[in-house]
């Protein structure tokens, strides 16, 4: 009788074990083997160390943000609490966060894992960017000629011109949206 509530009590304890692992609750962390790389970057377009690659992987399901902590302690976040599964994740990062250049300066990077029982995970290390070209193109100028074009190949008032000017060279897209 003792003998058959142990093996029921291994049984249930096996059971459990096997449980928490496949719901990623056992064996570890959540968030393991992060890496970013290079440790310095020079978002300047030369395409030499522009970027560096962010490379993590999840153990199971949780809440993701990567974000960088300057100097004075301003965060600035490049992902915020996204929702991510178990594997393997890799995003480079170019400088801009929220479409505007970091500047010049040391950085703490982080890489930030919440589960669903609110365990928070987290690694971090460090990041020098250089070279940052944080001054934005301004668009200056912008105008259509005509304002109302029908460009139905007949001839008549098919085309439009379209003027500007950029304060800086920039890769320029015109999409027409109807």
């Amino acid at each position: 009788m003792q003998f058959r509530n142990i093996l029921k009590l291994v049984f249930f304890f096996i059971s459990m074990v096997s449980l928490l692992s496949l719901m990623g609750c056992w064996g570890g962390p959540v968030l393991t083997d992060v890496s970013v790389n290079p440790t310095a970057i020079t978002p300047n377009a030369d395409g030499v160390e522009d970027v560096t690659r962010i490379s993590y992987h999840l153990d199971g399901s949780a809440n993701l943000s990567i974000y960088f902590i300057d100097e004075a302690g301003q965060r600035y976040y490049f992902r915020d609490s996204r929702r991510r599964s178990q594997g393997n994740y890799q995003v480079d990062f170019g400088g801009v966060v929220e479409g505007s250049m970091l500047p010049d300066g040391r950085y703490t990077w982080v890489v930030e894992a919440v589960t669903d029982d609110n365990q928070t995970i987290k690694e971090e290390g460090s990041l020098a960017i250089g070279q940052a070209d944080t001054e934005k193109p301004e668009l200056q100028g912008f105008s259509v000629y005509p304002h109302v074009f029908s460009p139905n190949q007949d001839g008549i008032n098919d085309r439009v011109d379209i003027n500007y000017y950029l304060t800086k060279e920039a890769e320029v897209l015109v999409y027409l949206i109807a």
